[in-house]
């Protein structure tokens, strides 16, 4: 169970609520890198009424390294202690038992889903398979805001995890760290990494060595590469941006990138209805798909306002490792220098 986990109650809730009724729960915990999905995923499985309803039988299972469904059933017959020549059979069998419910946690399930789109069926045909059993509850984490296809998803579904609210995030930081709950340095930190939950433990882990008011000059100048500790996903925020980058949905649509690498230059991202005229070096049908890959991967996300904006931790990764060329940010430049020009002429 994670170690000084705050926030999140409304979203671990919902998750509990849906797990434990009699009708068997199908949630995806879905969200950008380093967002808290594991987490999240970890607090329901150690919740009391998950352990009262479901007892010894909540396995949580780590998906990181399945290339496919075959991999996927390995890592899930091994801590369920299962051995055979029909793994899938005997996986089935095992948590299918009517006697007994059982809930399985299936973590960053988004790599053996996404390698190719011939393993992409199989994996979903296997979970849908798991899906159909009545006596189990079925929750995935996953990258991006794409649900896997074949599944009766529990209704409402959970929306996407976002950064921690500034209350949490403090609460979080100070659980983390030896700093003093009047440290003035605090709230401007956390302000400028977005309260993306691991950005938070890792800027907590670095107080050991430097004050905030340092690292808050250090973000400034370092940026992401400030968090980055080993080659672990969850110790490093450029590793996971890094495995998000490199997804087959990113790699699908080449402008994808592109178009990542611009609108990271803007904080306060751009206006959805003038993708064209921000980028007219990007042909329209291609912006529109590049646009909804960053959504699908949550490198980007919709702000409820017509807007497409990217976190703090993602916009200083893209340009510490991904600037834009000359050619794409001199378009942006005029664009904005023509908003600029059409204000003054308004007086």
């Amino acid at each position: 169970m994670p170690r000084h986990f705050c926030g999140r109650e409304e979203a671990i809730n919902a998750v509990v609520t849906t797990i434990i009724d009699r009708t068997p729960g199908r949630v995806a915990i879905l969200g950008s890198a380093g967002i808290g999905k594991t987490s999240v995923a970890s607090m329901v499985l150690f919740d009391p009424r998950v352990v009262e309803c479901f007892s010894n039988r909540r396995f949580f299972i780590s998906c990181d390294a399945a290339g496919g469904k075959d991999d996927l059933l390995t890592a899930i017959a091994g801590p369920l202690g299962l051995q055979g020549n029909k793994p899938q059979k005997t996986i089935l069998d095992a948590l299918g038992d009517p006697e007994h419910r059982s809930v399985i946690v299936l973590d960053n399930f988004e790599s053996p889903w996404e390698t190719t789109e011939s393993s992409k069926k199989e994996v979903e045909n296997f979970l849908t398979a798991l899906c159909a059993l009545d006596t189990l509850a079925v929750v995935i984490t996953m990258r991006g805001s794409e649900r896997p296809a074949g599944v009766k998803w529990s209704r409402p579904s959970l929306p996407q995890l976002g950064p921690l609210d500034v209350k949490s995030a403090r609460r979080a930081f100070l659980a983390l760290s030896d700093c003093l709950e009047d440290d003035p340095y605090i709230d401007p930190l956390l302000t400028a990494i977005d309260c993306v939950p691991l950005a938070i433990a890792l800027m907590a882990n670095l107080t050991e060595t430097d004050s905030t008011e340092i690292l808050l000059s250090r973000w400034h100048e370092e940026q992401s590469s400030l968090l980055h500790r080993t080659s672990d996903r969850r110790s490093s925020l450029d590793v996971s941006i890094g495995i998000s980058l490199s997804s087959p949905r990113m790699k699908a649509v080449p402008e994808a990138l592109i178009l990542l690498s611009l609108i990271s230059l803007l904080p306060d991202g751009i206006d959805n209805s003038e993708l064209a005229a921000i980028f007219p070096n990007i042909a329209i049908a291609k912006s529109r798909r590049a646009l909804a890959a960053l959504w699908q991967t949550s490198l980007a996300y919709n702000d409820g306002h017509n807007r497409t904006r990217v976190l703090s931790p993602i916009r200083a990764h893209m340009m510490l490792y991904h600037q834009s060329d000359t050619e794409h940010r001199m378009s942006v430049l005029a664009y904005y220098m023509g908003l600029a020009g059409l204000a003054s002429d308004l007086g």
